[in-house]
């Protein structure tokens, strides 16, 4: 349907999918992908995914981390090179989604439809979220957050920040200093 509206789209797939190459040989993407080494990436022109149902002609993008997570993305894109760069900033803008909608703000919960009370509140959001991750910042330089046996961190420093500005606002008249502190991060970025 995106294609059809002459819009660029790059979807994650999953590896249980199934795709004929150009030369015409179909692959189940779990075993196409096995030996594709770590930190390595691999592109196809003129894939055909299949949904279960029916063909779509797109490009395939295959990627592994150097921590050996796979990323399969499905394009009508030709720019192939720059399509997993594209990903990484949409998958941030997506976090930052996840954020607003369940992940700490829970805007979902407030159940606003007039257009200009939801543009108001997006843009308090998304100052939070730009403080969270300040303080979020600040304190990982305090006291680094731990990293996990994959190599990533536990938590993401917009949820420390989240966590520690909760913290204070909960004990608030123990915590004013902090409080203060943590107002002076966020003026810090004007």
């Amino acid at each position: 349907m995106l294609k059809q509206k002459g819009l660029d789209f790059i979807i994650r797939i999953r590896y249980d999918s199934w795709v004929t190459l150009a030369n015409g040989r179909l692959h189940h993407l779990d075993l196409f992908t096995r030996n594709l080494p770590k930190g390595k990436t691999r592109t196809y022109e003129s894939v055909e995914l299949y949904d279960g149902k029916k063909a779509v002609l797109l490009n395939l993008v295959c990627h592994r981390s150097v921590m050996g997570d796979l990323v399969l993305l499905a394009t009508n894109r030709t720019d192939l090179e720059h399509v997993l760069d594209l990903y990484k900033t949409r998958w941030s803008i997506e976090t930052a989604f996840g954020f607003f909608k369940s992940w700490g703000f829970n805007l979902a919960d407030t159940h606003l439809t007039k257009a200009k009370r939801i543009e108001l509140l997006l843009a308090v959001l998304a100052m939070c979220l730009m403080w969270s991750l300040l303080v979020g910042l600040w304190v990982d330089q305090q006291k680094p957050i731990q990293q996990k046996k994959h190599g990533r961190k536990a938590m993401s420093f917009v949820r420390l920040g989240i966590n520690h500005l909760h913290d204070i606002l909960e004990h608030l008249d123990d915590k004013w200093r902090d409080f203060r502190l943590c107002c002076r991060i966020l003026l810090s970025c004007t």
